[in-house]
């Protein structure tokens, strides 16, 4: 059996905005049943996507208070070497408060480059 081609002037099964691949068909919404090419439909996917980021904003503002803030400068403030690369202060690379249990916002803190807490991202420690 030959592969399918779309015709000319259809919808390209590859989605530009997310460089993924979409369902060739149509598939109901999970809440209201309405006919869409992602899991939900466009009003409810918005929904969602709000609770999502509320939920968050209540996790970060309960996290990452008034203490947290005052920790972290004081990283900032004393730092003299990066803990994660061992060099000094550079230019353009202003330090930041790295947790050192990635994910925690409980965990302790010590002073890294913007760069280097960047490209350690949410991994553990030596790795």
């Amino acid at each position: 059996m030959p592969p399918f081609i779309a015709p000319p002037g259809s919808l390209s099964p590859i989605s530009p905005e997310k460089n993924s691949v979409k369902m060739a068909f149509k598939k109901p919404c999970l809440d209201c049943g309405k006919l869409s090419y992602e899991s939900r439909c466009e009003l409810h996917r918005r929904r969602v996507e709000q609770l999502r980021d509320i939920k968050r904003a209540e996790k970060k503002k309960a996290y990452y208070n008034t203490d947290y803030r005052k920790r972290a400068k004081l990283v900032r403030d004393t730092a003299i070497v990066c803990h994660i690369c061992g060099d000094g202060a550079r230019l353009n690379d202003p330090w930041q408060a790295d947790h050192l249990e990635p994910g925690n916002p409980l965990s302790p803190l010590a002073a890294a480059h913007r760069s280097c807490n960047a490209a350690r991202g949410n991994k553990p420690l030596g790795n």
